[in-house]
């Protein structure tokens, strides 16, 4: 209804706008025409009307026009009353004419209207048959084209001009399941034929089509033509076909592969199995058709197997379990069974796919891994092995317990940086550099790497990391992808180094000076000597008494050479450090300048010590000389000497077993502390070390000699000490469980005759055997000399009568004291034998049966003391003493 009233509105307005414009017109053609033909425009507008908004328009107009007339042409003007009869009788005329050109004009309107709108219609379907896709073909009753739409322009690639006239099945070669002919008999019998076609393409592609053909009869009912309609389906053919060949594969495969496969229906009903199950089963399809599989299943796995199965079936998720199936021989083996849904476009599920998998060798090589896995655990943790494994893609760090121990790190997942920030700043370079050379691939990257580690106790370890870079890829390609190892902590194994080194170095040092000591020895022996015999024959001598002296301090020189080197006498006693410490007050006090005060603080009840006294009456000598000695002049000095027990525990023993042989227990502490200059820790790193010194006129034997004494003894050193600030020793000697025996009065021994026995003096240096003869010929004794071993044997074969007694020289040319004592032995079974040597007794008896030795003299002595020592072997005491004791040495 709406439309209408609109296309009324426009016919109206259409036919006000001509007329309208015939009026101004009219008007205008007034002055010239004057009231004759007043009709002509009108006439026009009602036509235009007419032709372009019809009837309705061409109607309104004539109205419109009759009106416009009578108000402006018809007397009298401007009314719409007509005077004049003839005047009506043109108006109704032109009413009429104008009725009737309405009519007529607005019926050819309508029809040019109608024949537009079929036109566009037939523009619109032509476009549509063009825009398929779908190839629409037109052909007269012999199949000759007359119709190529767009669609099979793109499909064969012909143009329209190029198509028509053509023969169908020739142009296209057209193959299929039924020939030409056949079709055209289907079509003729019953109008339509349906089916698929093989067509050739321009550029020779083979198309599969789906065609629709459709027989069109004319007038008669007789053939007029045929409409064909061919839809592309080559791609959905070879999507198909390759679904079979898919279907194909996966049955090849499914049979190959070592699986036991099997397909169900959503409800689980098995309906196919690959020819592996039967293998393995010894079963036939009938007998596994639908829930028949369960014959072959352990009947104690049974029920939990059929309950998750149906669960997974209930559910829809995926099946995962372990159980035993029977095979042909009627063994169990286990099988790892996973089941996955298949599922269609709404998640519905349609199929199950299900694979059963042996893993019978797989859980036997998992016992052999694990068994191995822990054969190799207890080997790391024989060997206190801690193993580290770097994966280089992902950067993940795995060490075990003992390799985080090692490291002292208390995280589990610590990474690389962590872990190498804990290596020793001073070994971090050359431990980075190594890493890097095996990641480089450098010696197949074998990495082995020896550095220190800070224990957050801060503690300090050794440890060697021995570890090798996997690498994957050839050439450019090869790439490092995990680091693995080992570390082991050395820090035994390399304190026992150092200490072997330093043990080196001192025995090179303690050849050297027990070279010193042999000759230093022999002029002290001389020098002591006559001096002794000067002075017994002038006691008012003071040359005699001045040499004697200073040989005296001479021989000290000794004992700090062989001390440092540890190879002093030792005569093991037990020893109260306190008491020994109170003894040495007086000495002590003499040898600091006056100018430092001496404190002590000595502890009541301390354990003894197993040792010689003089080892720590040297230890106390050096440590309270070197102390006066640090204070600088003009400075009142104090020294403070103090004695405590102390229980040294596994870890401080472990701290300095760097470079002393320490064990955890009981120990004796002899502290010395000064108010001195101080040292730095350059200097306090060399202060034990040989000939090193801080003074000018030093020597540096005192401290290396209390080393030397303190190693021997199985004790250590701690030195704290900063410039300015002064110096403290500690020393600690392992203290002795034993007690001492109450101290008994000495009873001097009687003296006895002068002895009237031959003695033979074999010694290598001149002036030695001289001196002993002239004493030993004082005191009664008849002597002979020889220069070496050799030379004795020589003046034994010579000798009338045979000696009593041989004094040998335990360090000789030729023939040394070892090689001839067992000869003597031997061959003169009745000669004492007196060694003499500047080793301790102990040293100097090793190497000799029991009993070849009748004495043992040390190195270097006075007239008395070898004169009492004669006759102490032979039995009998000489007329008087020598008052100074032998000093240990070389002999």
């Amino acid at each position: 209804m709406n439309a209408r009233i609109v296309s009324l509105l426009r016919s109206c307005g259409l036919a006000a706008l001509a007329v309208l414009v015939a009026l101004v017109l009219r008007l205008l053609l007034f002055p010239v025409l004057g009231e004759h033909s007043p009709y002509l425009p009108f006439t026009l507008a009602v036509v235009l009307s007419a032709r372009f908004g019809g009837r309705s328009s061409g109607i309104a107009a004539t109205a419109l026009s009759a009106l416009a007339v009578t108000w402006f042409f018809i007397e009298p003007v401007r009314s719409f009353a007509i005077a004049n009869p003839w005047a009506a009788a043109g108006l109704a005329l032109f009413v009429a004419v104008g009725v009737a050109i309405s009519l007529l004009v607005g019926q050819l309107h309508e029809s040019l209207l109608a024949t537009t709108r079929a036109e566009e219609a037939l523009r619109l379907k032509t476009e549509l048959v063009d825009l398929s896709h779908d190839a629409i073909i037109t052909a007269d009753p012999s199949r000759r084209i007359t119709g190529w739409n767009g669609g099979a322009v793109e499909l064969y690639g012909w143009t329209e001009s190029q198509a028509l006239g053509e023969v169908t099945h020739d142009f296209l070669r057209t193959t299929g399941q039924m020939t030409p002919a056949e079709t055209d008999e289907v079509l003729r019998r019953e109008g339509r034929w349906d089916g698929e076609l093989s067509h050739i393409a321009r550029d020779g592609r083979r198309l599969v089509v789906e065609s629709c053909q459709v027989l069109i009869r004319g007038a008669g009912n007789d053939p007029a033509g045929i409409l064909e309609i061919n839809r592309d389906i080559t791609e959905r053919k070879r999507g198909e076909e390759a679904i079979r060949e898919s279907e194909a594969q996966f049955r090849t495969l499914a049979n190959a592969i070592p699986q036991l496969c099997w397909m169900a229906n959503a409800d689980g009903w098995i309906f196919w199995y690959n020819d592996r199950w039967f293998l393995y089963t010894g079963t036939t399809p009938k007998d596994m058709e639908g829930w028949g599989w369960q014959s072959v299943h352990d009947p104690k796995a049974l029920p939990e197997v059929l309950a998750r199965w149906k669960e997974s079936i209930a559910s829809g998720q995926p099946f995962d379990m372990v159980f035993p199936l029977r095979g042909g021989d009627g063994t169990f083996r286990p099988f790892l069974t996973r089941v996955v849904p298949l599922r269609d476009h709404d998640g519905k599920v349609v199929r199950w796919f299900g694979t059963n998998t042996d893993i019978a060798d797989q859980r036997k090589a998992e016992e052999a891994l694990r068994r191995a896995s822990e054969e190799l655990e207890l080997a790391l943790e024989a060997a206190n092995l801690g193993r580290w494994d770097y994966d280089l893609d992902t950067g993940e760090v795995f060490r075990d317990e003992r390799c985080r121990q090692l490291l002292g790190i208390t995280v589990p997942k610590a990474g690389y940086e962590e872990a190498r920030t804990r290596v020793h700043a001073d070994d971090r370079p050359a431990a980075d550099e190594a890493w890097e050379r095996a990641l480089a691939g450098d010696h197949d990257g074998v990495y082995h790497q020896e550095f220190r580690v800070a224990w957050p106790d801060g503690s300090v370890h050794w440890v060697a990391a021995h570890g090798r870079v996997l690498f994957e890829g050839e050439g450019d390609r090869r790439r490092a992808v995990r680091f693995v190892g080992v570390n082991m902590e050395v820090t035994e194994r390399r304190h026992a180094e150092e200490r072997l080194r330093q043990a080196q170095k001192l025995e090179s040092i303690g050849v050297l000076a027990g070279g010193v000591a042999h000759d230093f020895n022999n002029y002290l022996t001389v020098i002591m000597g006559s001096a002794s015999s000067a002075l017994a024959e002038c006691p008012s001598c003071q040359h005699s008494q001045a040499i004697l002296s200073a040989s005296e301090r001479a021989s000290y020189l000794t004992k700090q050479l062989l001390a440092f080197a540890g190879k002093g006498h030792n005569i093991t006693t037990l020893v109260n450090v306190s008491e020994l410490v109170s003894r040495s007050t007086g000495l002590l006090a003499a040898s600091v300048p006056k100018r430092v005060r001496l404190n002590f603080s000595l502890a009541k009840d301390l354990p003894c010590l197993e040792t010689d006294p003089s080892r720590v009456e040297q230890i106390l000598m050096n440590l309270v000389i070197n102390a006066g000695e640090a204070i600088p002049p003009k400075v009142d000095g104090s020294i403070e000497v103090s004695t405590s027990s102390f229980e040294v525990t596994p870890e401080l023993a472990r701290l300095h077993s760097n470079g002393y042989d320490v064990a955890a227990g009981a120990y004796v502490c002899l502290e010395v502390r000064d108010n001195g200059s101080g040292m730095d820790e350059a200097t306090i790193s060399h202060i034990f070390d040989p000939f090193f010194t801080t003074k000018f006129t030093g020597r540096g034997l005192g401290l290396a000699a209390l080393h030397g004494n303190v190693r021997s003894s199985k004790g250590f050193v701690e030195v704290r000490s900063a410039p300015g600030c002064g110096t403290t020793f500690r020393v600690f000697l392992p203290a002795s469980a034993k007690t001492r025996p109450a101290e008994q009065a000495r009873v001097a021994p009687p003296e006895q005759a002068r002895g009237t026995s031959t003695i033979l003096v074999v010694d290598d240096e001149e002036m030695v055997r001289k001196l002993a003869g002239i004493a030993l010929r004082r005191h009664g004794y008849e002597v002979l000399e020889a220069q070496d071993g050799k030379d004795a044997l020589q003046v034994l074969a010579n000798c009338s009568t045979l000696p009593t007694l041989a004094l040998v020289d335990l360090a000789m040319p030729v023939m040394g004291g070892d090689e001839l004592v067992p000869i003597l032995e031997k061959q003169y079974p009745g000669l004492k034998v007196v060694v003499s040597s500047g080793y301790p007794e102990e040293t100097a008896r090793q190497g000799f049966s029991p009993g070849s030795i009748a004495g043992f003299l040390q190195k270097p002595y006075t007239v008395g003391v070898l004169a009492a020592k004669i006759g102490e072997v032979l039995g009998g005491s000489p007329t008087r003493s020598g008052e100074l004791i032998g000093v240990s040495g070389r002999g």
